[in-house]
């Protein structure tokens, strides 16, 4: 059985877990960063005044990543 009849048959409970699961690996990849990297990005970038809030990139991130994998 080829792997796009298996993936095809996932319910959208199994891709939401799959989503949130990718985007945790995602999060820990950027853990490794050290923290003078950081400080030193976030000082020397400067945001557009219409960005949105910090704390709305992961839920949308997640969403994304929902819609991305269902799609495949």
């Amino acid at each position: 059985m080829s792997v796009q009849k298996k993936l095809a048959g996932l319910k959208w409970r199994q891709v939401a877990l799959l989503s949130v699961g990718v985007s945790v690996i995602g999060g820990l990849a950027s853990i490794t960063a050290k923290k003078e990297e950081r400080t030193l990005y976030n000082k020397k970038l400067k945001q557009a005044p219409w960005v949105p809030p910090a704390w709305l990139f992961g839920p949308a991130w997640m969403f994304n990543n929902f819609f991305l994998l269902l799609a495949l």
